[in-house]
């Protein structure tokens, strides 16, 4: 009786234990329409760009440039959507250099960095009607960073950033 017991317990959590992961990754919060406007050309030139452009294009104005610009004016937009829009980005995959100015941009925000920051912490943002998922970098990978620039901003850390502000028109 004893061992039919493990064995049924032993079943238990092989079926489900695969499970239990992918359902705390599954866990969405839907993206604000404020945050969401600001967020759509950067990924829709970053997806375009990643099918699209050669390294040539990229620096002859491709999408992958534009997407930069773009990025780019997301981290100058100082409003509360732009301060979500940055902790947002933090999931996908906008090149290292972009990547590291974001970071850099949340860092420098301070304090009022933290709501946007632990909201997504434990939360995939989902942008209804939209899939980017060839963009998404790995779980463990954001949680990295979340956890990084929430020690960083704590500790008031400050950090220099050489980032031109992005061109009002190309």
């Amino acid at each position: 009786m004893v061992r039919s017991i493990r064995m049924v317990l032993l079943a238990f959590l092989i079926l489900f234990a695969g499970r239990l992961p992918l359902t705390a990754q599954a866990e969405t919060v839907t993206v604000p329409p404020s945050v969401i406007k600001l967020l759509i050309p950067v990924l829709d030139a970053y997806k375009k760009g990643m099918v699209d452009d050669s390294q040539e294009e990229e620096r002859k104005g491709g999408s992958l440039w534009n997407a930069d610009v773009l990025a780019d004016r997301v981290m100058d937009n100082k409003t509360p959507a732009g301060d979500e829009a940055l902790v947002v980005l933090l999931y996908y995959y906008t090149g290292e250099a972009t990547g590291e100015d974001n970071t850099i941009e949340i860092i420098d925000r301070g304090k009022k960095m933290l709501p946007y920051l632990k909201k997504y912490q434990t939360h995939t943002p989902q942008i209804p009607d939209r899939d980017y998922k060839e963009l998404l970098l790995e779980r463990k990978t954001s949680q990295t960073s979340f956890r990084e620039i929430i020690a960083a901003i704590e500790r008031g850390d400050k950090v220099e950033n050489d980032r031109v502000p992005a061109p009002d028109s190309r």
